[in-house]
């Protein structure tokens, strides 16, 4: 995803996605994102799954991306997770 960053944007875009016992939807959702013509600079995945689904969706991962697996899952702790590994990672 690195090489169509953003290439004449000021601003990067940082892209969490919360999600839970969904490994089909999101591999949907990150297919369509790698077809996308302006790429977010980073993907944060919040898993809070049963069981972490990090193995399923690894193959649609790029280096730059990043999951997290929460658990017990709250849709605003998920998100609050994202948002504080997105200001940890602040070298984007």
């Amino acid at each position: 995803m690195s090489d169509q960053h953003f290439s004449g944007y000021k601003h990067r875009l940082a892209l969490i996605i919360p999600t839970r016992n969904r490994p089909e939807l999101l591999i949907k959702l990150l297919k369509t994102i790698n077809l996308q013509t302006v790429m977010p600079s980073q993907i944060i995945i919040v898993d809070g799954s049963n069981e972490p689904i990090r193995c399923q969706i690894e193959p649609y991962l790029s280096a730059d991306d990043n999951y997290i697996h929460v658990y017990p899952p709250s849709l605003t702790r998920q998100r609050n997770e994202g948002v504080r590994l997105r200001s940890a990672l602040r070298d984007f």
